[in-house]
């Protein structure tokens, strides 16, 4: 699941459990799944309702009610998440890969995008003996042989 999309009225925290109903596509606006298996709910741990609890009382207002907005309160762009987000997260816990560029500056590059990330859940979901039909409910795909 992306995030950018995702609003307050899509979580549910004594259920434990997101709802999905729409998504933020390539030009930052929100529609409806790209597909009907798109519409699907999410079982979420403990941990994470935890998590989004304290969210929710830092979070700033949006006009889309956004789980997680821009600094303006609009849908953030995937690179802004990445760049801003989920990279200086994957550099802190050591996910990196570095090298020297040509004028001799150290670049440091994240390891994973986050549809690695969705890949991996999948893994991981197999590995477990996860039934296909409940991996392919939860990635929100129409048929259990793809889109890979």
């Amino acid at each position: 699941m992306r995030p950018r999309g995702l609003g307050w009225h899509n979580i549910d925290l004594n259920g434990a459990k997101i709802n999905i109903d729409r998504r933020a596509d390539f030009k930052n606006l929100l529609g409806s799944p790209k597909s009907i298996a798109g519409f699907r709910t999410i079982p979420i741990p403990s941990l994470a309702v935890r998590a989004l609890r304290a969210c929710k009382l830092q979070c700033r207002s949006s006009d889309d009610n956004l789980v997680f907005p821009s600094l303006k309160g609009k849908v953030m762009t995937y690179l802004v998440l990445s760049r801003r987000v989920f990279n200086p997260i994957q550099i802190a816990a050591g996910v990196y890969t570095q090298h020297k560029a040509k004028d001799g500056a150290l670049v440091v590059k994240p390891r994973f995008t986050l549809h690695d990330f969705r890949h991996g859940a999948a893994a991981l979901w197999i590995d477990q003996r996860i039934s296909s039909k409940r991996i392919q409910l939860s990635l929100g795909h129409s048929s259990i042989l793809g889109p890979f």
